[in-house]
Parts: structure tokens; C-alpha cells; sequence
């Protein structure tokens, strides 16, 4: 065998020498690993933790008051009333302060439970001290108290107390109108001794603000054993107050007693309750003004806009005015817009806001106001009132008559529309339809122009002028004079085409009009000339004959009057006429169609706050839904309009509350009567917040309506062979189809937008304020006088056949329904809403505004979000007053799964159950490393895909550190909630050190053996590194 060289034989050496280091360390690894200390078992850590609780307009003319009055029903005056305040648009204006109007409260009922109450601390007037405890403490009279307890007495002074709280905020926007905080307590001191108390004093009450400051009450300077101090704290001063108004609460409470007791004598104060009030106000402001208008000389005022402009106003601001036919406040519209000019038409009914003596009563109203600043600071400022008056309306009747020398012209008066009219203007012209020229302004209703040419033909119209404008033009009407006796044509005129009906079997005719000179003749005949045939009619003593259909009056006629004088002729007057016959006369369908109009709301029934509350009809209500069509475009020809009963129909699925009937409300074809209202109510679903409350649990009535209609025209053949379709008539039918009743969530969007809850721009005024606890129901019945007119427009195609045979009519139109729900007061039926609001908890308390939907006629309910409270369910909008409940919790101290727990490495994870009607918003662990001296917090978080559970982990500690611990949870609104352990106590577990591993003795080789080996070995390699290192020097 070949040698080996040194330098190979010592790397051979290195080699054998590292391999067994290598594989004595790894032989003491893997005895290592497989060596399993026993498990020391967790303390205090029950493998399974269980719950022991239970679960557009014409011009018009701005005019001044002659004088104004103003009459503050509610609210302060800011300045000396002068009327001037009002009259314009400018730096000076009317002011009116909110007053104070009612008495609110809103409470906190401290029961002490540590779900809701969770910090308390207690101290002793020496370090002898004794033992205490903290339990839950409920109203009163239930025979548990939250207890302060000292026993094993001492024999020197000191003062015992106990400090709980963490209450709540109330409502912030309430605190500038705070005026008192009611402290309502029942305490009682007790002693084991016979004699009672001999040697404590000063039992005393203190409330903190969460900015530190507090106030103290001294309730007995001596108290009495086992008496019960039941008394009403009223602070309206002090530093706690002054927190309050500045936005501030009272967070805590603490009672304290002097001890001066013997020895082995226990003492206790016992809290039974203590209720938090927080007293504040809402305000009013109601202010009326009389406008007197009577220099204007106004007659019926049957329409006006106001002009108003507020410098300053508030949300709820609400216009009245006084009808003095109905002697009521009408409800005009809110003013909720400073420093611009609202300008609030009245259209109808005018004559009802003005008195006899025309004076206009304007009411500015804002009940229950809640400021949100200083009170002081609110107020309306008014800075301009004032009436816009219509001009006169055209004058109708306009007749212009032939006389001798002049021309005769007469009218009809027009409605004035308030202003008298002062004149009117007549214009002339030459040409029809040309322009004219102003020829007079008279005062009355005639006129004689004699200003003409006699035998020429003048064009005339005329308007009237008041000193609010002058009104439009009346038609246009002609006439001529003459300067001898005359008889002349009215109708028909030159060259007209007469067309004779249609002959069935009644007689028909057509009229002719005329007029002469009455003083100048003494008989007058109508002559008729048609060929070989004549026909002569007596006229005198009239202006007009009806001529009856002959079967010779066909074709070209002559037309004569003869004026007589003593049997002379002395005037004539021809007109070549040319009379045509109806030979074929027929009503014909042009066209029909239907149009799908879609879900049609009939009703909105608003649901109150309570879970078992609804709103609905009184039993003998019987309402009406006014409906009625127009075409809201111009047709191009006059185009008859109506229902008809042949194109009404009612599908498979239909409302069977509804009958079609005639109505006597004008503006209106025809109306849905609702035959029973007793079945129509807002939900009654008492356990789904979902479906409980204003908006959500609004139920909604309607159906799908189908438009059907028909275009129909009369078709004439004339004996001249002219054909035409004439008269155009369009009728319409409603097909009502499927039912549709249902509740705000399954609602179509269409008609969601139309709820009032949700769209603030629609018309509402609110008539009850209503604050009650649950408990009992509570009732209420409104008449509701009007509601507004709701409208859907849509576009119907008449046809390119319409537009054929009936030239100039426009095919492409756009038609408006318009709803309107009433009583029939003629039919003895009445418009009755009515509600009961109950909420079975008799701890929730329900704070609403109630109103009336205009657009409905029912309720409507306006949520106090803050001060409506409510629980099981908790509803929509409201203020949940309960805290989270929290379930015992589990840990997991093992959390790296090495099998000792809880070691330096281990994070403990900690699993519970929070539950909560709202949402969750914060939920920690608080631990304490120097057993509460201070904590820390960690977080939990909800796991995904399974709701109200919880999970966190308590960061890793040094060994023999005691940890404490226990779990807060925060609802949205801020109610919290602590879980301790069975005995009110955090959890606590202490970190373990982990024992160094064990070396086992290994069978055959001794310990000293194996370490030996080891320092020869380690010697080796010394050896062999030595030695290559001196070869290389």
C-alpha cells in the first residue's frame, strides 16, 4: 500500500475529528427535543368558560303697506318696531329672538352595572383598612346596592369613598341650552353597631366633569344609621355647570363619609341609585304682521305673490297666512333661505287672505327650535315684506258694431285681480290682425269712434290698465260706419263657405247675423237666391235667424238684407255665399295604443319609532284619488279631451279597494274612491329594526298603471266632394295591474324618492311634538283638509295617419296625470289619519316630531336621532342606550404549540363573543404588568365569516411576571362594557420560565467518558492547525 504524505495524513485526522464533534452534538440535540417536560396546568383557566346569564306668470307691480303692525305671540324683541324695518331691500330690518318654550331632559339612570358604569375605585382613611367589594347596583327598591364596606374598624379617624362613573356624553348640541342638572340619589350609611353611629361624619356626594373639575354636596353632617337619604341635587351654578354649558358631562360620582368607629365595628355606604338630568330648553318664535293695503282701493285680490326677504333665519322657520273665510293660519311654505328673495305665489284663493278692510295677516313661525349655539344668538331678521299684484285679466266680449257715423264698441268687464281698474285702452288698426293705434282710454266699458271714414272697414281691440299693469289684449273685432241708413252683414262674411250638418233626422241649420240702423228703418228682410229658386225671411226687430236646412241650399248663394222706410228700400247689403252639404258624416278611429306608465303611488303610510307603533286611517275614513289628463304641449289644433268608461280595466292582481266613481273636484276627469282603509296601515313587524321607524318602516300602496287611449276624429264627405277628418277627440282609460303594497326596502326607486323622510324638498309641516317612554300606547287623530296635486308625464305618438288625414295636428305630444287624494265632502266622506305609537320596553323612550305628508295626506314622523332611544330591537336612527354584552372569554396560553404555557414565547390569544343591536366600535384587552398599577391595551378584532366573535392576543412577557386582564367594548354610541372574572375580578396568569433541558445518561458511556473525547478531540484540531501554521513560516 502506497504511504500517505504527512500533509494528507493530518487533513484525514482534521476530518475524523470534526465528525465526531458533529455527531456528539447532534446525539445531545436529539436527546434534547425528545425530552418532554411535564405540563404545569393553567390556573384560574376553566377549559370550558360558561355564561351563567340569560340573552310662469304675467308683469307684475311691487306695491307698499300704507302702514304695518306687528304682534310678537313668541319670541323677544331686538329692536324698536318701526314699520320702515320691512318696506325694502336694505341694511335695516326686524329682529326677533328665540324664547324659551319648553322644558326637556335627557338622563342617564346610573345603575351601576359594570356593563355600563366600568371604573370605580375605592380608599380607606388608614392603611388598617379592611375588605371591600363591588357589586351591581339596579333602580331602586330592588334590594342591591353598589357598597363601600370597612370592617375590623380602626381606632383613629379617616375618610372612606368610592369614585364609579365613566357615563356617557349627552346630547353636545344641547349644552348651550342647559339650565339645570338634577342629581337624583338614594344613599344610606350602616353600622354593625348596637348604638349606630357615634364618631362618623360628613356623608357627602361629589360630581365630576370629565375635565376634572367637581362639585360637592354635603348630604348629613351626622349621619343615621340605616337611614335613607332619598334627595334631588339642583345644580344651576359651579364649576360642573359651567362645563356643561361649555359642551362638557359629568363623568363621575364618588361618596365619601368621615369613620371614627370602635373597634371590630363594620360600616357601609350603600348606593341605591343616582340618576343624571340634564334640564335644557327649546324655543319658540312666533311673530305676526298686519299689513294694511286699504289706500290701494283693492276689490278681490283673487291672486298675489309675496316678496320676502330674510336676513337671517333658522331650519323649521315656517310661513303662515290668515284665511279669513276659514278664519285659519294656512300653511304657506318653509323659509329656510337668508339674503336672497323668495318670491311665494299665490295663485288661488287670493280673496281669502285679505279682510274687508284689505289688510293681509302674515305669521312667521319656529316651534320647538333646538339651538346649536348660544340662544341668545338666534333670531329672525326680516328684512323686506312685500305684495306683488297681477295685473287685470283680458276683457272678454270685445264687440265692435256698425252705426251711423261711429263704430260701437262694447265689453265685459275683466276681473281686476285686486288693484280697481282705473281705464282701458282701445286700439284700431286697418288691416286684420296688423298693427294699431292707441285712439282712446276710457273708464268704462263702451266706446263710440267717431273718428273714422265712413264705409271703411277698422280692426279693433282692447285692454285694461290698473296700477298694477295693463292686461293682454282682447280678440280682434271689426266694424265700419255710415253715412246713411244702413243694414249690413255681420255673419257670414264675404265669400264663406257654409257648411250644412249632416241630415240624419232632425232639422239642422246655420245662423246668420246682422244689424242695421234701428232709427232710420221700419222693416228688413232677408232675401236668399240660389238660381231659379228665392226664399225671403222677415228680420226686423232682430240680429240674427237661423236659416233650416232646404235641399236647394247647395252651391253658390246670394245673400240680401233690405232695409225699409215706409215700404221704400233705403239699404241693402249682399254677401256671395256658397253653401256645401254633409252627405256622409262618421266618427272614425285614427288611432289607439296603449302606454305603460309603470308603478303608480297612491299612498305613503309613514311608520313611527316604537316596535310596536304603525300609522293608518280612522275607521271611518273614505278618501278619493283625484285623477285627471291634460296635454301639457301644443297640439296645433284644438283637440277634445275626456275619459271614457269603455277603456278602463282591471287586470288579474288588481287592488280590490278601489272603485272608479265621478267626481265634483274641478280640474279632475274622474276619481279612484278607497272603499276600505282599514287595511292599509304602516308596518306592524315588532322585532326587525329593518322594518320599524320613519322611512324604513314605511309601507307603500300603489299599482301598475297602463295608459290606454284612443284618437278619434269625425270623418265628413261634402256634396262638393271635399272629404275631411275634423274634431279631433282623444279619450283615455286607466288599466289598473298588479298590487303592490310594501315596505320601504322592496319599494321601486321611483317611488323611495318620493318619501319625505328621505327628500327634504318635499312639503311638510309638523303639527305635534311627541317625547314618551315605552310602555303604554299612545293615540292620536288628524282631519286633513288638502293634500298636493302629483303629477307623471309622459310622451304618446299619435301617428304618422293622424298627421295625414289631419293636417296641422301635431303627432308627437306630451301628457301629464295628475292625483290628488281628498275627501268627498259632497258624498259625506272625511280625510281622517290617525296613529298609535307603543313601544313595549318600557325603558325606551321615543322622541319624534309628528307631521302631516302633504302630498298624501298622512303622518309623518321625524326622528330626534339623539334623544329617541330604543332597544329589542334597536331602531333605525335612534340612540342606542345600551351597552355591548360580552361573554366570558377563553385563552389560549399556549399560543406557540410547544406544550408549555404560558412560557416568555408565549402571546396568549383571547377569544370572545361580543354582541350588540348596533355596530361594535372599539373592543381591547386591557393588561397590567404591575398587578394594576397602570394597563396597556391590545386589540381584538371580529373574525371574518363569523360575526360577534372576537380575537386578540396579550404580547409576550418576561418569566414570574403576573398578568392581568380583562376585555372593554364600545357600541357606536359610545356605551361600553368590561368582562371581569365570575367574582368581578381581571383575569390573571403568571409567565412561567422554561427548565434548562436534561442531559440524559447514555448506556455505555459515562459522562466524564464523553466529555473527555470531546477535549481530545478539540485538543486534535489544536494540534493539526499549530502545525500547518509553523510550515508556513
Amino acid at each position: 500500500m502506497k504511504k500517505l504524505s504527512r500533509a494528507k495524513s493530518d487533513n484525514i485526522v482534521l476530518l475524523l475529528v470534526l465528525l465526531l464533534i458533529f455527531s456528539g452534538f447532534s446525539y445531545f440535540t436529539l436527546i434534547s427535543k425528545n425530552t418532554v417536560p411535564p405540563r404545569t396546568p393553567i390556573e384560574d383557566t376553566p377549559d370550558v368558560i360558561i355564561d351563567e346569564r340569560d340573552p310662469p306668470k304675467t308683469s307684475q307691480t311691487v306695491v307698499e303697506f300704507d302702514e304695518a303692525n306687528r304682534t310678537i305671540i313668541q319670541g323677544i324683541e331686538e329692536n324698536e318696531w318701526n314699520e320702515d324695518l320691512i318696506k325694502s331691500y336694505d341694511d335695516s330690518y326686524d329682529s326677533i329672538q328665540f324664547a324659551y318654550s319648553s322644558d326637556i331632559f335627557f338622563w342617564f339612570e346610573d345603575t351601576a352595572n359594570p356593563k355600563t358604569v366600568t371604573q370605580y375605585s375605592y380608599r380607606w382613611g388608614s392603611t388598617d383598612g379592611g375588605l371591600w367589594d363591588f357589586t351591581d347596583a339596579y333602580k331602586d327598591d330592588d334590594g342591591k346596592y353598589l357598597y363601600l364596606e370597612t370592617q375590623r374598624g380602626h381606632g383613629f379617624p379617616g375618610t372612606i369613598s368610592l369614585k364609579w362613573g365613566e357615563y356617557n356624553d349627552f346630547a353636545d348640541f344641547c349644552a348651550w341650552n342647559v339650565y339645570a342638572i338634577w342629581v337624583k340619589f338614594e344613599i344610606w350609611p350602616d353600622t354593625s353597631s348596637l348604638d349606630g353611629f357615634d364618631g362618623s361624619s360628613d356623608l357627602k356626594l361629589r360630581v365630576y366633569a370629565d375635565d376634572g373639575s367637581y362639585q360637592e354636596k354635603l348630604i348629613a353632617a351626622s349621619p343615621v344609621d340605616e337611614h335613607h337619604y332619598v334627595q334631588l341635587w339642583n345644580i344651576q351654578g359651579g364649576p360642573v355647570f359651567d362645563r356643561v354649558k361649555a359642551g362638557g358631562y359629568i363623568k363621575y360620582a364618588r361618596v365619601s363619609m368621615y369613620v371614627d368607629e370602635e373597634i371590630f365595628t363594620w360600616c357601609w355606604i350603600n348606593i341605591d341609585y343616582l340618576d343624571i338630568y340634564y334640564w335644557y330648553r327649546r324655543f319658540n318664535l312666533e311673530v305676526d304682521y298686519e299689513l294694511d293695503y286699504g289706500s290701494l282701493g283693492l276689490e278681490t285680490v283673487d291672486k298675489f305673490d309675496l316678496k320676502i326677504k330674510m336676513n337671517e333665519t333658522k331650519p323649521g322657520t315656517q310661513l303662515y297666512l290668515w284665511d279669513y273665510n276659514n278664519e285659519q293660519w294656512d300653511y304657506i311654505r318653509n323659509l329656510e333661505t337668508s339674503n336672497s328673495t323668495m318670491i311665494i305665489p299665490i295663485l288661488t284663493d287670493g280673496d281669502n287672505y285679505t279682510s274687508a278692510s284689505k289688510k293681509i295677516k302674515i305669521r312667521f313661525q319656529n316651534l320647538n327650535y333646538l339651538p346649536f349655539t348660544d340662544p341668545l344668538e338666534c333670531e329672525l331678521k326680516i328684512d323686506m315684506i312685500k305684495l306683488e299684484l297681477y295685473p287685470p285679466e283680458t276683457p272678454m266680449n270685445f264687440i265692435a258694431e256698425n252705426a251711423m257715423q261711429q263704430v260701437r264698441l262694447t265689453w265685459d268687464p275683466p276681473a281686476s285681480n285686486g288693484p280697481p281698474i282705473d281705464h282701458y285702452n282701445v286700439y284700431r288698426g286697418e288691416t286684420p290682425g296688423g298693427g294699431k293705434t292707441l285712439i282712446a282710454t276710457p273708464n268704462t266699458t263702451s266706446y263710440d269712434d267717431y273718428g273714422i271714414n265712413i264705409g271703411k272697414r277698422y280692426y279693433y281691440t282692447v285692454s285694461a290698465t290698473n296700477f298694477a299693469g295693463t292686461s293682454g289684449n282682447s280678440t280682434e273685432d271689426s266694424g265700419l260706419g255710415f253715412d246713411e241708413p244702413f243694414i249690413s252683414w255681420v255673419t257670414p262674411h264675404e265669400n264663406e263657405q257654409l257648411v250644412l250638418p249632416f241630415i240624419d233626422q232632425f232639422a239642422t241649420y246655420t245662423t246668420f247675423g246682422f244689424e242695421y240702423e234701428w232709427t232710420e228703418l221700419d222693416d228688413a228682410i232677408l232675401e236668399l237666391d240660389y238660381g231659379v229658386f228665392q226664399k225671403n225671411y222677415t228680420v226686423w226687430e232682430n240680429n240674427s235667424i237661423d236659416i233650416e236646412f232646404d235641399d236647394y241650399y247647395d252651391g253658390a248663394v246670394n245673400a240680401t238684407l233690405y232695409g225699409f222706410n215706409q215700404t221704400k228700400v233705403v239699404a241693402t247689403d249682399i254677401r256671395h255665399l256658397n253653401f256645401v252639404r254633409i252627405d256622409l258624416e262618421a266618427i272614425e278611429n285614427i288611432n289607439s295604443s296603449t302606454e305603460v306608465l309603470g308603478d303608480q303611488l297612491y299612498l305613503i303610510l309613514h311608520d313611527p319609532n316604537g316596535d310596536n307603533s304603525y300609522s293608518s286611517f280612522s275607521q271611518t275614513t273614505r278618501i278619493s284619488m283625484g285623477v285627471g289628463c291634460e296635454i301639457t304641449t301644443e297640439t296645433g289644433m284644438n283637440v277634445e279631451m275626456g275619459d271614457y268608461g269603455g277603456l278602463f280595466g282591471v287586470e288579474v292582481g288588481a287592488s280590490l279597494l278601489l272603485e272608479r266613481k265621478e267626481t265634483s273636484i274641478e280640474g279632475f276627469d274622474f276619481r279612484y274612491e278607497v272603499s276600505d282603509t282599514i287595511m292599509l296601515t304602516s308596518s306592524q313587524v315588532d322585532d326587525n329594526a329593518d322594518y320599524i321607524g320613519p322611512g324604513y318602516g314605511d309601507t307603500y300602496w300603489g299599482e301598475a298603471w297602463i295608459f290606454k287611449w284612443v284618437l278619434n276624429a269625425t270623418r265628413r264627405h261634402y256634396t262638393n266632394g271635399t272629404e275631411r277628418w275634423e274634431d279631433p277627440q282623444f279619450y283615455y282609460g286607466i288599466i289598473r295591474d298588479l298590487q303592490t303594497i310594501v315596505n320601504h326596502a322592496d319599494a321601486p326607486l321611483e317611488w323611495r324618492i318620493q318619501n319625505a323622510v328621505f327628500n327634504e324638498s318635499l312639503p311638510i309641516s309638523y303639527i305635534i311634538p311627541f317625547a314618551e317612554s315605552g310602555g303604554q300606547p299612545y293615540t292620536y287623530e288628524h282631519e286633513v283638509s288638502t293634500t298636493i296635486t302629483r303629477s307623471k308625464s309622459f310622451e304618446v305618438d299619435f301617428g304618422v295617419e293622424a298627421n295625414t288625414k289631419i293636417p296641422g295636428l301635431r303627432t308627437q305630444n306630451t301628457f301629464q296625470i295628475n292625483t290628488r287624494n281628498y275627501a268627498e265632502t259632497e258624498s259625506g266622506h272625511s280625510h281622517t289619519v290617525s296613529y298609535e305609537i307603543y313601544d313595549n320596553d318600557p325603558d325606551d323612550f321615543l322622541v319624534m316630531e309628528i307631521g302631516i305628508d302633504h302630498r298624501f295626506g298622512t303622518f309623518i314622523f321625524n326622528t330626534s336621532s339623539f334623544f329617541c332611544e330604543t332597544s329589542n330591537p334597536y331602531e333605525h336612527n335612534t340612540y342606542d342606550y345600551l351597552p355591548p354584552v360580552i361573554e366570558f372569554p377563553e385563552i389560549d396560553l399556549d399560543s406557540d404549540g410547544d406544550s408549555f404555557a404560558p412560557s416568555p414565547e408565549d402571546s396568549p390569544i383571547v377569544t370572545t363573543e361580543i354582541f350588540e343591536e348596533d355596530d361594535i366600535q372599539l373592543a381591547v384587552i386591557w393588561y397590567s404588568t404591575n398587578n394594576g398599577s397602570s394597563w396597556q391595551v391590545a386589540y381584538l378584532t371580529e373574525l371574518i365569516g363569523d360575526p360577534d366573535k372576537w380575537r386578540g392576543s396579550i404580547p409576550a412577557q418576561p418569566s414570574d411576571t403576573k398578568i392581568l386582564w380583562y376585555i372593554e367594548a364600545w357600541d357606536q354610541h359610545g356605551n361600553n362594557a368590561t368582562r371581569f372574572n365570575e367574582i368581578l375580578e381581571p383575569y390573571e396568569y403568571t409567565v412561567k420560565s422554561k427548565p434548562p433541558p436534561e442531559i440524559p445518561n447514555i448506556p455505555g458511556f459515562p459522562m466524564i467518558l464523553m466529555s473527555l473525547v470531546c477535549l481530545i478531540s478539540l485538543a486534535a484540531v489544536v494540534v493539526v492547525f499549530q502545525k500547518r501554521f509553523n510550515k508556513n513560516i
